[in-house]
């Protein structure tokens, strides 16, 4: 038993609740004793009620079984709260219904049909910075200094083969279980790239199971294999209408429809009445996601806003921004500001190494861009990059804990159900556990003051960012916009737990418009804000000789 529990404390830090729950429930036979009850069949569902809540909140807050130990502690406590979930339903095979279930849940259940879907998605594999083998094998990942690059070391490699080869085998063993759920016919679906199969085949490859599904199965005798190219695919997806849309009411005239005639009594007992169908759910969010970005184009023009993010029309050809285009040769703002990110990526916050005109075009060649050596650019480049490095901001996070760059997060805004997400530049831990955040900023100051710039323009990416480290666990949290033309002059702001509420608050105020569906026309037109937009020159209300203008304070 210690043995085992030991393997599952190591799996706890990557293992879903549901999937830890599963194993559990598997290696203890805690389903057998369960159905042995009194209301076996009932108790079990329960159960596997519980796997789902799991997931439903790793989908919602990402991977916190803290989290989800914490949720169901106050369900527990408070019984209001609790009531809001009732028992699970126990349906038996037989249910005349489309079914959706995981295939944990399907073990030891049988259809008549079973539609197996999305195998061409994979899991994401991390590369771990040390790895421990049960027979004393270690390997590391060591970071080349000043580059980021790494190198394995030791037992790496081989350790992390044979931790694929392990989960290949319980891949196959769980697909056996989908596969075999199927008395007659069974549908085996997912996007594949048909001519890379064998050398995608198995975790770690990036086909997805369908990579060593597909070319096993075609070798079976009594198995239909067709291939769907996506210029066969002609059905499209329904798109919102160009305005919101009203519910129309009733005419009076009208005539209503026929209502079907009573039928006859019967002498034999009526079977239980089904219950009544659920209450209809409030109107879904028009978006299921927001970010920083998509809440300041919102704040441009909603109209913009509702023509790209909820009817998803392709954007139109641009004809040039009001006088920021960068000339012939050289890279725009937004390029700069790529290749800047790119190498502070990279940079090595303990032992910061020269930014170096070879470092800029490597990175250029990975985004596909072109940068003159010796040139105006890459000498700017380099020069931000080397502020930063000699900055106190870099060597705080040198001595930092818990360093994570690019870092992705979302978070479900209170009980609107949508979801924020965004990339931190980087976030780490510092003593007495406060978590810091910094985010690089390119931006030309033109003798502006960086907290004032900040304050301004910065304001609701620094409040989601905030919101997303509180949420995180962190009892404070420091925000900091690094202006790399005055990174020694940082904007600063500094948040505790106890303001989450206030913040969340906040944040709903500022996506109140996109969520009542207020999608209004900007009041200002002009080619920097409308260039490109879907909605230019028809559905939107504007004419052109508007929407072109070189400014907003000038008519042509």
């Amino acid at each position: 038993f210690a043995d085992w529990f030991a393997g599952e404390r190591d799996v706890a830090g990557r293992a879903g609740v549901e999937e830890l729950l599963d194993r559990v429930i598997e290696r203890t036979g805690y389903d057998l004793a369960v159905l042995a009850m009194p209301g076996g069949q009932r108790r079990l569902a329960n159960v596997r009620k519980l796997m789902r809540l799991g997931r439903d909140h790793e989908a919602a807050h990402g991977s916190d079984l803290r989290g989800f130990l914490a949720l169901v502690a106050r369900r527990a406590r408070f019984g209001a709260e609790a009531a809001r979930e009732s028992e699970a339903p126990v349906e038996g095979e037989a249910l005349d219904a489309v079914r959706l279930m995981t295939i944990h849940r399907a073990k030891g259940l049988e259809f008549e049909l079973v539609c197996v879907a999305d195998l061409g998605r994979g899991p994401r594999w991390r590369a771990e910075l040390m790895r421990v083998g049960r027979d004393g094998r270690f390997g590391l990942r060591l970071a080349e200094p000043g580059t980021g690059r790494r190198e394995s070391a030791l037992a790496y490699k081989a350790l992390g083969d044979a931790r694929l080869d392990a989960e290949a085998r319980e891949e196959k063993r769980l697909f056996y279980v989908a596969m075999t759920r199927a008395r007659e016919r069974l549908i085996l679906s997912g996007a594949a790239k048909l001519d890379a199969w064998p050398a995608l085949e198995g975790p770690g490859g990036g086909g997805g199971p369908i990579a060593w599904i597909g070319p096993a199965v075609a070798e079976l005798d009594g198995v239909a294999v067709a291939f769907v190219a996506p210029e066969d695919l002609t059905a499209p997806e329904p798109v919102p209408p160009a305005t919101p849309p009203s519910p129309a009411a009733p005419s009076p005239a009208a005539p209503s429809p026929a209502a079907p005639s009573p039928a006859p009594r019967s002498s034999t007992p009526s079977p239980r009445p089904a219950e009544p169908p659920p209450a209809a759910p409030a109107s879904a969010p028009p978006v299921a996601a927001l970010s920083y970005s998509s809440l300041a184009e919102y704040r441009r023009c909603g109209y913009r806003f509702y023509a790209e993010r909820v009817l998803r029309l392709p954007p139109q050809p641009e004809h040039g921004g009001a006088g920021g285009d960068a000339p012939a040769g050289t890279l725009s703002a937004t390029e700069r500001g790529t290749l800047v990110h790119a190498l502070l990526e990279r940079l090595d916050f303990r032992r910061p190494a020269v930014a170096t005109e070879a470092a800029v075009a490597a990175a250029a060649a990975r985004f596909g861009l072109s940068v003159a050596p010796g040139g105006a650019d890459a000498a700017q480049i380099i020069e931000l990059v080397d502020r930063f490095a000699a900055g106190e901001l870099c060597r705080r996070l040198g001595r930092a804990s818990g360093v994570r760059r690019e870092a992705r997060f979302r978070f479900l805004l209170g009980d609107t159900g949508v979801l924020i997400g965004g990339v931190f530049d980087v976030i780490a831990r510092e003593a007495g556990g406060r978590t810091l955040v910094v985010d690089y900023k390119t931006d030309r100051l033109d003798g502006a003051e960086p907290q004032a710039l900040a304050d301004r323009a910065y304001a609701t990416q620094r409040l989601v960012y905030a919101l997303a480290a509180l949420r995180a666990g962190a009892a404070q949290v420091e925000v900091v916009h690094t202006f790399l033309e005055l990174p020694q002059r940082p904007a600063v702001a500094t948040f505790t737990r106890e303001r989450a509420p206030v913040l969340e608050a906040e944040l709903s105020a500022l996506a109140g418009g996109v969520l009542r569906r207020e999608f209004s026309v900007t009041d200002a037109p002009h080619r920097g804000l409308c260039d490109g937009c879907p909605a230019e020159g028809g559905l939107c209300s504007w004419p052109l000789e508007m929407t072109r203008r070189e400014a907003a304070d000038r008519l042509f």
